[in-house]
């Protein structure tokens, strides 16, 4: 063999040795390879798998947001508002027509109830009766019932009130019961108001025809000084009147009895010489007696 050739050959029988130990290395990290493709692909598979129940639970909570938002209209959020010092109720927002507020539009507006569970309270509908580029003035457009449990005193003014241009028309007639409600309430506490002054005046009249009765049956010492010219019984009062009659009374009918004593002794006595006389008149010879002696039993 040539000597080329033979040197090849250890040559070749060299490098055979690294390449083999290279070959064992390259399966080593093929495996590991293989290993991480395995386990990418069946994260992979679970992340997928989570991504489309994700979407779907997405897609779900979208509806039901569109669906939650519809009726409501456009919407205003983080408003800052501030009560007119000159009225309660009269509210003033920064916001104005540069975020599409016009004079005349109706608006919902929500107050923040910071002490209570729930977030927003519902305060009620206002007219925007001016608007500028970045405030408005509201109105109430519903009767406002002042020293009420949600009177204008009760809101919560400041930051974070929300204002809407629509409400859904359920609520909305919920609102417009609770409003007619409320009138008729009104309306009922108006009616037991008048009655209760009524009966006030009823108590009043009623106490001094008592007092006036009073007066007439125990008297007014008051009038005294009248007693010239008005009646006894209106100084000394009708029940005093009335004793002193009574013992008055009482005085004339022991006279009036005695007299009838003195009477009946008298009688008696009459009675005993009549007959008397008349035995003393028979007891006379030869005498009749007259006409005159023979009075009536």
């Amino acid at each position: 063999m040539h000597i080329l050739g033979k040197s090849l050959s250890w040559f070749i029988v060299v490098l055979a040795i690294p390449a083999v130990l290279l070959t064992g290395q390259m399966f080593q990290v093929r495996n590991s390879w293989i290993k991480q493709v395995e386990e990418l692909n069946k994260n992979y598979a679970r992340v997928e798998k989570n991504l489309s129940e994700n979407q779907s639970t997405l897609s779900k909570l979208q509806a039901q947001l569109q669906r939650g938002e519809l009726g409501w209209g456009r919407y205003w959020y983080d408003v800052h508002v501030e009560r007119n010092p000159a009225q309660l109720d009269l509210l003033s927002a920064d916001v104005g027509t540069t975020q599409g507020l016009q004079q005349g539009m109706t608006v919902y507006a929500f107050g923040p109830n910071r002490a209570a569970t729930s977030e927003f309270i519902f305060i009620g509908s206002f007219t925007v009766s001016q608007a500028q580029e970045n405030r408005v003035a509201l109105q109430p457009a519903w009767r406002v019932r002042l020293g009420s449990p949600h009177g204008p005193e009760t809101w919560q003014l400041g930051p974070d009130w929300r204002l809407r241009e629509l409400i859904p028309s359920a609520h909305k007639e919920t609102l417009n019961d609770l409003d007619v409600a409320l009138t008729l309430s009104d309306e009922e506490h108006a009616q037991k108001l008048v009655n209760l002054i009524k009966q006030d005046e009823l108590i009043q009249a009623s106490q001094m025809h008592l007092d006036l009765r009073l007066i007439e049956l125990n008297g007014n010492p008051d009038l005294e000084a009248h007693r010239r010219v008005i009646s006894q019984d209106m100084i000394i009062g009708l029940i005093k009147a009335t004793k002193d009659q009574e013992e008055i009374r009482n005085h004339q009918q022991v006279d009036v009895d005695q007299l009838r004593r003195v009477l009946k002794t008298t009688n008696e006595e009459f009675d005993r010489l009549r007959a008397i006389n008349e035995r003393l008149a028979k007891s006379l010879p030869g005498r009749k007696l007259p006409i005159t002696a023979k009075l009536p039993n």
